[in-house]
C-alpha cells in the first residue's frame, strides 16, 4: 500500500511540474507549411529573391532546416531543438538584429504573425523541425 502512496504522489509531481503533458507533435505539413504558405511565400517563391529562400510548401524544408542563415554568419535559418538559435524564427519575432542579422522583421511591409502563428513555428522547431 505504502508504494502505491509513493508512486501516486510521484505522478502527482510530475504532473504539477507539467513534464507528463508534452504537446503532441506538429506536422510540417498540417500545421507550418500552411503559415508559410499564405504569409511568407509570397516574396519567397523562387530562392532568387533576398534571402534566397523558398516557402512554398514543398521547397520549405529543404531551403530552410539545417541551411546557413545568408544574413547571419554562424546561424542557421532552422536549427531542429533550438527556436532561439534559427534565425528565420528570429526574423518572424523581431529580434534578429540582436543576432547579427540585418533587414527587416518577416513578413515585410506586411502584419507580423500572429502570437498564435509565432508560437506555433516555434514549438514545431523545439519539437525538431520535422517533415
Amino acid at each position: 500500500m505504502l508504494y502505491y502512496a509513493a508512486a501516486g504522489a510521484a505522478l502527482a509531481v510530475v504532473l504539477a511540474n507539467g513534464a507528463a503533458c508534452a504537446e503532441p507533435p506538429l506536422s510540417f505539413t498540417k500545421d507550418i507549411a500552411p503559415v508559410f504558405e499564405s504569409r511568407c511565400a509570397v516574396c519567397h517563391l523562387t530562392g532568387e529573391e533576398v534571402g534566397g529562400l523558398v516557402l512554398l510548401p514543398d521547397r520549405t524544408l529543404a531551403t530552410t532546416v539545417g541551411i546557413a542563415a545568408q544574413e547571419a554568419s554562424g546561424h542557421l535559418r532552422i536549427k531542429p531543438g533550438d527556436p532561439d538559435g534559427s534565425y528565420l524564427l528570429a526574423k518572424i519575432e523581431g529580434r534578429h538584429i540582436a543576432q547579427g542579422g540585418s533587414g527587416g522583421r518577416m513578413p515585410f511591409a506586411n502584419a507580423p504573425l500572429s502570437a498564435a502563428e509565432i508560437a506555433m513555428v516555434r514549438t514545431w522547431i523545439a519539437q525538431g523541425a520535422r517533415p
